[in-house]
């Protein structure tokens, strides 16, 4: 009886709240807008997040700073602890060794036949090999005054910005006309670096692009009317000076012999090589002197790179093609020294069960 009670009792209230409208009692003023916001509700939450972010990136980088200053300061007391020890190894004053002296003690201390300049022994200052620690500006509030700060490499993307510009062709000439006025004025000289900026060498020499003995100068002989190029090269532990004349018969002598006298046809194929690329086969005359005792390969090679880079200076257009096949670059390879308990440089000795 009782729960029949209970759900009477609410079945008539759930009727009376849906069936006659009731009125609540709201004032407009407690009424709550839709755009509603709390003045200075959450400024001192997020500023002081803000500030704890800025402070944490501050200390971080000075941490870094002081790390990297650190680790300078380190190297280089170890470097002139070293110079000073070196310099009493070779019998150098100490307060009056140089880089240049320092090189070369290096080199003689730790004779290495790596080729590669990163893999050999080297001592100079830290601030020569220890990457630059770029020291970044930023304002009151912790923001970098850098704008191409966030973009992780704001240099290569800030030079990116100064190539990717669209120029028209009158624009173009217009510049070329105002840098050509800048130049003819008096004082030009006093903005090289400014004007040097925007100029690119397009012929000169191939000193940075060549390995080994570079390309020779041109001598003029004006009684022959001829032209002269002469190079000193060396392959292994054999040298060679060679002379190339232009406007030739087509003369070519190693130490007084002619190419015939090479029987092998390998060296003969060597020595006609850069003659052969540059279609200048019977059109300069070639001579050669060789100091050393060289083999039947040795010879021709060393010859060879001499004769391309006089080539390369008489006739300057065909010096991409013998760069391109190789024929400008020397041969740093030497002579392996024989091992100890070994029959040769890397030859072992045949094991044998005892």
């Amino acid at each position: 009886m009782l729960a029949l009670r209970v759900r009477s009792f609410l079945l008539l209230n759930f009727r009376s709240i849906y069936s006659t409208p009731t009125e609540l009692n709201i004032k407009e003023a407690d009424m709550v807008p839709d755009d509603y916001t709390v003045i200075g509700g959450d400024d001192v939450g997020s500023g002081t997040h803000r500030l704890i972010g800025i402070r944490r990136a501050l200390e971080s980088y000075l941490s870094e700073v002081r790390a990297h200053s650190r680790m300078v300061a380190v190297e280089r007391a170890e470097f002139e602890l070293g110079k000073r020890h070196l310099a009493n190894i070779m019998g150098i004053d100490p307060n009056h060794i140089a880089q240049e002296d320092i090189d070369k003690a290096i080199e003689y201390l730790f004779p290495s036949g790596l080729t590669e300049p990163l893999a050999q022994p080297i001592m100079k200052p830290p601030e020569e090999y220890i990457p630059k620690f770029r020291i970044l500006e930023f304002d009151n509030e912790g923001r970098p005054k850098d704008p191409l700060f966030y973009t992780i490499k704001p240099r290569f993307y800030q030079l990116l910005s100064q190539l990717f510009v669209y120029l028209f062709k009158f624009q173009y000439a217009q510049f070329i006309m105002a840098f050509d006025f800048l130049i003819s004025l008096p004082n030009a000289e006093s903005e090289k670096d400014f004007i040097s900026s925007y100029r690119m060498q397009l012929a000169g020499s191939a000193e940075k692009r060549l390995f080994g003995p570079q390309i020779p100068m041109v001598e003029l002989l004006p009684e022959e009317k001829r032209r002269k190029a002469n190079v000193k090269t060396r392959v292994k532990n054999t040298e060679a000076v060679t002379t190339v004349f232009d406007n030739g018969t087509g003369k070519y002598t190693v130490m007084g012999y002619g190419i015939e006298e090479f029987r092998q046809l390998q060296a003969r194929e060597i020595l006609l090589t850069p003659l052969l690329i540059t279609d200048l086969l019977g059109k300069v005359d070639i001579s050669a002197e060789l100091v050393g005792k060289g083999g039947t390969s040795v010879i021709p090679r060393v010859v060879r790179h001499g004769l391309s880079l006089c080539l390369a200076a008489l006739y300057p257009e065909f010096e991409t093609k013998l760069r391109l096949a190789g024929l400008l670059t020397a041969d740093p390879r030497r002579k392996e020294r024989k091992k100890i308990n070994q029959p040769g440089a890397r030859a072992k000795w045949i094991w044998c069960k005892r």
